[in-house]
């Protein structure tokens, strides 16, 4: 009886993998040949269960994330086969997004790429008040494809790439450490005691429970290889019982089935009507072009000039944190559509300058010598001012630091203050023309307002007395 059961198990199961096998095609195989993985991972049983599940309840969701995407898309295709890297990484952007540009994660990661901001700043990614390069798509998919590409040059195959890109190089490296020396051990069950193997295991238990650096493990890498030993992707993915930490983490081993899964679901053409079909074939001709632009240009007056919804422009130039391009941004770019090109360029100087509740504000980058007082003084601030506006504690300064530089208006240079003027000194004020102003002897100020001297403070609130 047990002998037919297990017949029969072994039966049905030969039978599944058989027809999974069948119904997949040679597009699929191609998407497993990009990231360098052999075809028989096609029988996969949990990336058939990701696939199944995907199929049968997520082609609403993914037909619409194409379809918003639809202008984003061509951009990404185009910077990927720019820097020759396979087209499946397309979905790696699905699978950390949606292709959703503002996307966040609860760690902080954002864009379509889901970069955090010292890995950003690495790749040249800048993010500030008014600017977050992580959010626009295509300086932030060379900035992937610069990251895919060195993680390949290390690990020669794209999909410990893929690995690296979701939970660290660190991580894979300790993986392939762990895994070659199970492997050795298996192949060699003598030495699984021996003095060399556990020196290694050592070095990674003390990494693992953080009483040492990543430096050992790494020279563990370097060494190992010279064993001749090189993990197959199922050897990683292998979990092992009654371990809490497996070789690569549960969300890590998921990410690359899912990012092949959504591959997958892309080369079935019943699941799209003809009028979605279009998205499956779109080339890297790009339907979004940069264009020069005036610094602090109000982009609801270029929408409303070139006849683009103001929500899909933000859509396209989702870096830009406010309603204008920001001023001293040199970097900044603006997209606009293809097709709307020749208006955006008849039109380049009639847009009008955004309208601003505060003033715009300069930058200064700090200089050698450079102090705070000193650049109050160039810019004509108080020093209370200037370490307000940027949200200084002390008056410390470090070379290429970037100021924010905004003289504050003032709605009028006449307050009441207990039924007397109080006038604010401004700019080349001094107490003869504000005499001449108020038709007050200068003399009588100076007495009211204690003053010893003529000299004047920039923002400094002088009461006028009355005439009589």
């Amino acid at each position: 009886m047990i002998k037919t059961l297990l017949g029969l198990f072994l039966s049905f199961t030969f039978s599944w993998a058989l027809l999974y096998e069948n119904s997949f095609n040679p597009l699929d195989q191609k998407v497993l040949e990009e990231l360098d993985i052999d075809n028989n991972f096609l029988k996969d049983q949990k990336l058939q269960r990701i696939y199944d599940k995907m199929l049968n309840h997520s082609q609403k969701y993914y037909i619409e994330r194409f379809t918003q995407a639809s202008v984003l898309i061509p951009q990404i295709k185009s910077v990927l086969k720019q820097n020759n890297v396979p087209d499946v990484f397309l979905f790696m952007a699905m699978a950390e997004s949606g292709f959703k540009a503002k996307t966040r994660s609860w760690v902080g990661a954002k864009g379509i790429w889901q970069f955090m901001p010292s890995t950003g700043r690495i790749y040249g990614l800048t993010s500030d008040r008014h600017v977050d390069e992580r959010l626009d798509v295509i300086k932030s998919t060379q900035a992937a494809t610069q990251y895919l590409k060195r993680l390949h040059g290390m690990f020669g195959k794209w999909y410990l790439a893929a690995f690296a890109y979701n939970c660290g190089e660190g991580r894979v490296i300790e993986a392939i450490v762990r895994s070659t020396l199970d492997i050795y051990v298996a192949q060699n069950p003598k030495e699984a005691k021996s003095r060399k193997v556990l020196k290694y295991r050592k070095i990674v238990s003390n990494y693992t429970k953080k009483r040492s650096g990543f430096s050992p493990v790494y020279r563990a890498y370097n060494e190992l290889k010279s064993w001749g030993i090189t993990p197959t992707l199922e050897q990683l993915l292998h979990e092992q019982k009654n371990l809490r930490r497996q070789y690569l983490p549960k969300e890590s081993r998921r990410y690359l089935r899912k990012i092949i899964a959504l591959a997958m679901m892309g080369n079935r053409d019943y699941l799209f009507s003809k009028k979605a079909d279009y998205i499956f074939n779109l080339g890297i001709n790009s339907p979004l072009v940069e264009v020069e632009v005036k610094r602090n240009s109000s982009l609801k007056d270029i929408a409303q000039v070139i006849d683009v919804d103001y929500d899909k422009l933000r859509l396209f130039n989702a870096h830009i944190k406010n309603d204008f391009i920001p001023a001293l941004h040199e970097e900044c770019k603006l997209y606009v559509p293809y097709n709307k090109l020749v208006a955006y360029n008849e039109n380049i100087d009639k847009f009008k300058l955004a309208i601003y509740k505060h003033p715009i504000p300069k930058y200064y980058r700090v200089k050698s010598g450079d102090t705070l007082s000193h650049i109050a003084r160039k810019y004509k601030l108080s020093l209370k001012q200037l370490k307000r506006q940027n949200r200084l504690k002390s008056d410390r300064l470090r070379i290429n630091q970037k100021l924010v530089i905004r003289h504050e208006p003032f709605k009028s240079s006449k307050k009441r203050a207990k039924g007397k003027i109080v006038h604010v000194v401004r700019s080349g004020d001094t107490l003869s023309a504000i005499s001449k102003k108020y038709g007050i002897p200068y003399g009588k100020i100076k007495k009211r307002n204690n003053l010893r001297s003529n000299a004047l403070k920039l923002n400094q609130r002088l009461i006028i007395p009355n005439k009589v």
